[in-house]
């Protein structure tokens, strides 16, 4: 089973990173194992810090990141297909505060994954 950590890695999702005015500022994960060394389900909440409210600007971000699935190794180094699904306003919250003539927001986004291991015939 891929790791969270490396999961988010392979698709670019580190703390820090900015995606145009949206920059990650907290990942959680959490994994489900669906058929054991086989198959795994993935619960992503990652936090964003933006100056601009625009949820559909970071949803379009998203999918475009989520849109291609990637080869993502175990720390036994077993291949597995990852997938993160595409996303949509529903999956997003928002809430912003001002100081002076600076508004900060903050977006909570919520992403299902899924892991299937590679087998070799």
């Amino acid at each position: 089973m891929p790791e969270c950590q490396s999961l988010l890695s392979a698709f670019g999702y580190k703390d820090g990173i900015s995606y145009g005015d949206y920059t990650i500022t907290k990942r959680k994960c959490e994994h489900v194992q669906i058929v054991k060394y086989k198959s795994y389900e993935y619960y992503i909440e990652l936090h964003f810090e933006s100056r601009s409210r625009s949820k559909s600007q970071l949803v379009s971000i998203i999918n475009k990141i989520n849109k291609n699935e990637k080869v993502v190794l175990s720390k036994y180094h077993n291949p597995y297909k990852c997938k993160l699904h595409q996303i949509t306003e529903k999956d997003v919250s928002v809430s912003g505060s001002v100081s002076g003539s600076v508004s900060r927001y903050t977006f909570i986004v919520n992403i299902y994954g899924k892991a299937d291991k590679i087998f070799k015939h």
